[in-house]
């Protein structure tokens, strides 16, 4: 017998559905990299999946979610250095194969 969904919260459903997005973002950006896509093209979906969703997801998150959530615990330090990790190879100029890598395997 399977096991049902898990329900969420109301106010947490938005940042679940946008992590599915995410895990989306990162299939693709697998995907593409498999394929050998032009890395110009790869960079440039990257940039534009940071900027139109990312980094607002990131900062929803700490703004809503972290706080509810010790300052201690082991997730909590974890996602918000990967946030800042993150935001640091996007604002860095010319991301390459292995950065765009990075970034898939710590958003996955």
């Amino acid at each position: 017998m399977g096991t049902k969904p898990l329900k969420r919260h109301p106010s947490l459903r938005n940042l679940s559905r946008e992590h599915h997005d995410i895990l989306v973002f990162t299939l693709r950006l697998s995907k593409g990299i498999k394929r050998d896509i032009a890395l110009d093209r790869l960079v440039k979906y990257a940039l534009w999946f940071w900027e139109s969703y990312l980094q607002e997801h990131f900062r929803l998150e700490e703004k809503h979610l972290f706080p509810l959530i010790s300052d201690d615990h082991f997730m909590k330090e974890q996602a918000l250095e990967q946030h800042q990790q993150i935001q640091a190879y996007f604002e860095q100029a010319g991301l390459d194969i292995q950065q765009l890598k990075v970034i898939r395997d710590m958003v996955n």
